[in-house]
């Protein structure tokens, strides 16, 4: 299931000028591992975004635009999810996978999101450490190109049947566009990950509106400056 979550506030017209400055000359940020237990636990879910957030709940990867490298929805008792007190849906390795690559579709979605972010639910067992595991993150732009990595991240609660403790939400914002985001791990094919989102940053202007603006800004008081040489 896709939820929509709607900004709920409408920045000044100086702030938005400053948030635009500052972000469109900022590098990619890059967040987490933090403690995730809903949707609110993101640092996208606050005023200003226009977010959408696939909760896997219909049993479907059913976000158009938007594609796994692998993988597929499970549920049962040894699932650990966001949802339903950690038994919901969750996306999952098929003891095959050690990472899962989440891309998306300019063409499809009009424009690639600004901000990403997935939540790693569940560190299945292993040999060497059963229910932990070490798990990176990393982030690309425009034709694949790196954003940037953390990690490796050593995590894990000991459990595999439905506990939250564990889930950690992981992200990216970049204002020039994020193609693709990954999470994965050297050490299991046994794991999980749920809430996948992406949006925007919904009450900053785009560049191109930046720049009309600044260029009425600097005409008008180039006018003001003539009229009043003017009047001398």
């Amino acid at each position: 299931m896709r939820t929509r979550v709607l900004p709920v506030v409408i920045l000044g017209a100086a702030a938005i000028i400053a948030l635009s400055v500052t972000r469109a000359d900022a590098s990619a940020i890059l967040y987490g591992p933090t403690a995730y237990q809903s949707f609110t636990d993101s640092p996208f879910s606050g005023p200003g975004y226009s977010m959408y957030v696939e909760d896997l709940e219909d049993g479907v990867l059913n976000t158009p635009g938007v594609w796994a490298s692998g993988g597929s929805v499970i549920d049962g008792p040894y699932v650990d999810s966001v949802e339903n007190g950690g038994n919901g849906h969750s996306w999952y390795s098929n003891f095959v996978l050690q990472q899962f690559t989440f891309a998306f579709d300019q063409a499809v979605l009009g424009a690639l999101p600004t901000v990403a972010g997935i939540v790693l639910t569940d560190v299945g067992y292993n040999a060497l450490t059963p229910y932990f595991g070490n798990f990176y993150f990393e982030a690309f732009g425009l034709g694949g190109v790196s954003l940037g990595a953390i990690g490796p991240y050593y995590m894990g609660d000991g459990h595999d049947t439905g506990q939250k403790a564990e889930d950690r939400f992981f992200g990216v914002m970049n204002a020039g566009g994020i193609s693709a985001i990954r999470i994965g791990t050297s050490e299991t094919r046994d794991w999980e990950v749920d809430h996948l989102q992406y949006g925007t940053v919904s009450t900053v202007p785009e560049p191109s509106s930046l720049m009309l603006l600044a260029v009425g800004v600097a005409g008008a008081i180039g006018r003001r400056y003539r009229q009043r040489n003017a009047t001398r």
